[in-house]
């Protein structure tokens, strides 16, 4: 007997696909006018497999759909590309072009292309009645590669406005949040409509816990209430307790759900651990007052719709080595200077201080006269010189 919930790995085939009713019908809408999509949504949240997915002939007729004659689906996994340029990125395009539409695409394969080649490729498809759709996974890599420079957006901005091909692509943040600022301005990121993936609606959640289980003879329909309360209505987390009830009601113990419990929450964790990590102090501070003090409120992670997330989080602290926000993003304060850096400081503007009046009373005291013309002389760079020992003093606090 198989275990069906396989929740390490991208879907591809839609007996495991549950839900999403309403993103995919936004997307076959706009593929079929030949517009560009982007779905964003964070970590295992199913971008991968929605992508995928969307291609397959019986996900387009689950929303009577079928674009699949005069469509080619070519699907790109980017994490590979963040220190590729883009005649490697056109030449692995059109390498798996070359597999999906081998009767169409003449030319032979290359490591490398340049933009003019692959828009013959395209060029011609387009002639031939055939839109090609460019499912790009992971575009975080690409967005945040300075060898992608903005002639490449601009290149591919003029392809879609042509009509000869449609973008789908995937990534945690919107695309102009991604993108470096060289290329910020490029009109490519205003082309795609963005799409958010969230959590799953409550019926298909239910779904992906009743049906595959039910399919491969051992239902876990008793389960249900539990693997939502402890998974939330989160893919990749309910794919893995399921795997863990279905794999220990296998087994034939009496006490399935607490071992499977014990064994999902251990795994889980670090996940949670990793997401925790990851967050900045600002937005550990508020997941924090969500845990522990959880509301109807819409989480403001999918994470923690999941009551294991919520109890991991609410035993945490805030990290002070948390890392800070990017750029762009509001900063941080500075940290207040500590006692000891403040004793320092003033130990050094009272020597200073201290140096200056001695100097300027020994330059009077052997010639007034000449004395007080050498003040200004003297006094001057001498505040200058007192300025400069403080700034330098407060940077190197600073690290």
């Amino acid at each position: 007997m198989g275990n069906p919930y396989v929740h390490r790995s991208m879907l591809t085939t839609s007996q495991m696909f549950f839900g999403r009713r309403e993103e995919l019908g936004l997307i076959f809408n706009l593929l079929e006018g030949k517009q560009s999509i982007s779905v964003v949504g964070e970590r295992r949240i199913g971008k991968s497999s929605l992508l995928y997915c969307l291609s397959l002939p019986d996900i387009q007729a689950r929303l009577g759909k079928s674009l699949q004659d005069g469509y080619i689906y070519v699907y790109a996994d980017l994490s590979q590309y963040t220190n590729a340029d883009p005649p490697a990125f056109f030449g692995s395009i059109l390498g798996i072009m070359k597999k999906k539409a081998r009767k169409w695409i003449r030319r032979k394969a290359e490591a490398a292309v340049e933009p003019e080649l692959f828009s013959d490729v395209i060029t011609d498809l387009s002639e031939k009645g055939i839109t090609t759709v460019l499912l790009l996974d992971e575009f975080d890599s690409v967005a945040s590669n300075h060898k992608f420079d903005i002639d490449f957006y601009n290149y591919l901005r003029s392809l879609a406005n042509a009509n000869k091909l449609c973008y789908v692509t995937a990534s945690k943040e919107r695309l102009v949040n991604l993108c470096h600022l060289s290329v910020a301005s490029s009109p490519f990121f205003n082309i795609c409509v963005s799409v958010p993936l969230g959590l799953l609606d409550r019926q298909s959640a239910i779904d992906l816990i009743q049906r595959p289980s039910l399919e491969a003879g051992l239902p876990l329909t008793d389960d249900v209430d539990l693997v939502l309360k402890q998974a939330g209505r989160h893919p990749f987390l309910i794919q893995m307790f399921c795997f863990y009830l279905f794999s220990q009601k296998a087994a034939g113990g009496k006490l399935y759900q607490t071992l499977a419990l014990d064994l999902f929450r251990q795994e889980a964790t670090d996940h949670f651990r990793n997401f925790w990590l990851k967050l900045g102090r600002e937005d550990q501070s508020h997941f924090l007052e969500f845990a522990r003090q959880p509301t109807d409120l819409v989480p403001p992670s999918a994470l923690l719709d999941s009551s294991a997330c919520r109890e991991f989080v609410a035993l945490q602290k805030v990290q002070s080595d948390a890392p800070e926000p990017e750029i762009g993003s509001i900063e941080a304060s500075p940290e207040p200077p500590t006692r000891k850096r403040r004793i320092v400081r003033i130990v050094i503007a009272t020597v200073c201080s201290a140096t200056v009046i001695a100097l300027v009373l020994l330059a009077i005291y052997l010639d007034p006269i000449q004395g007080v013309q050498g003040l200004i002389f003297l006094v001057i760079p001498a505040l200058f010189g007192v300025i400069g020992i403080r700034e330098l003093v407060r940077r190197r606090s600073k690290k």
